[in-house]
């Protein structure tokens, strides 16, 4: 019986409802910046455009935070980005230095929020096509002597197109389905890689079905659900999610196609590969299968060679005894 109501505990503690264990939780002692992007459109000979980010105070204390932008541009193909300090010279991208912010700081009591008014300027030397900076959020030590600490989370990502000049260039290079042209699954999951030789970034989107020899589809996939950017001269991996729509035959012959565009719709990229499907299953049947013939017959043969001989031999004694 003890046993019985100390598990019954057990099991109340563990599937405690989670508005309990969240409420008696402290507030995350840090500073909120949001959105976490911006995208901003500039005309070629067109006014400067101003936008706002909210900072919020989620300490328990008050706070004073500076701002700063920093150029950024992405690293690898897995979409990593990299700030750029001061001394990279002329990037072909660079923004920060076209942001102006109407404070260069601001003091927030526990729990505020308050607005930061960043200008992007429109001026001649901002060339057309893409620029990237980020606002960082550097907060402000209360005792001087203490390092003053610059976190990339605290960062709103600001991606400007300024028009009159761009350059749109999206291809498909690779994709990551396995053992093409032959195939023994459909992986839920696959990976495609685009590169981007324009000059402004791009959110590539589209499909990826596998069809059957008889044009049925059997798998439809949708690509970069997530809304993936790809940034000027680089490239980028975009995961296709697939979902099965049929079932396919223990072995076909295959089709698998993605095509798709960018969301301005200025370019367009496809891809097709014809590949043999077998299922596992059917393929280890088979060979089972034909193992037991190869043996039955081989059976059957050595039996056959017996009766030859033991009939040879009979025949022989009979000579023999005539």
């Amino acid at each position: 019986m003890r046993f019985i109501i100390f598990f019954f505990l057990v099991l109340s503690f563990l599937f405690k409802p989670s508005s309990q264990v969240w409420a008696q939780q402290k507030p995350a002692n840090t500073i909120e910046i949001s959105p976490a992007y911006v995208d901003v459109t500039l005309n070629e000979k067109g006014d400067e455009k101003s936008f706002e980010i909210s900072i919020t105070n989620r300490t328990d204390r008050k706070v004073r935070v500076d701002f700063s932008s920093l150029d950024f541009k992405q690293t690898d193909p897995s979409g990593a980005l990299s700030f750029l300090g001061k001394e990279i010279g002329n990037y072909t991208y660079s923004l920060s230095s076209f942001l102006t912010f109407d404070n260069p700081s601001l003091e927030l009591e526990k729990g505020e929020v308050k607005k930061l008014t960043v200008t992007a300027e429109n001026r001649e030397d901002l060339s057309p096509g893409g620029h990237y900076a980020a606002v960082i959020v550097r907060q402000t030590p209360a005792d001087e002597s203490e390092k003053t600490i610059i976190s990339p989370a605290l960062s709103s990502l600001i991606y400007l197109n300024k028009t009159g000049g761009e350059r749109y260039n999206l291809s498909f290079k690779d994709i990551s389905f396995p053992n093409l042209p032959l195939v023994f699954s459909y992986p839920p999951t696959s990976i495609i890689t685009l590169q981007n030789d324009g000059n402004v970034h791009l959110t590539p989107y589209g499909r990826a079905d596998i069809k059957d020899i008889f044009g049925r589809v059997l798998y439809k996939g949708i690509i970069n659900e997530g809304s993936l950017r790809i940034l000027p001269q680089s490239r980028r991996y975009i995961p296709v999610y697939s979902k099965k729509v049929s079932w396919p035959l223990p072995i076909s012959i295959n089709k698998i196609s993605v095509s798709g565009r960018d969301s301005l719709d200025k370019t367009k990229f496809s891809y097709e590969e014809v590949f043999l499907y077998i299922n596992p299953l059917f393929a280890v049947s088979l060979i089972v299968i034909c193992a037991l013939l190869v043996v039955k017959k081989s059976g059957i043969l050595r039996k056959n060679k017996i009766d030859t001989a033991s009939k040879i031999k009979v025949k022989a004694k009979k000579r023999k005894n005539a």
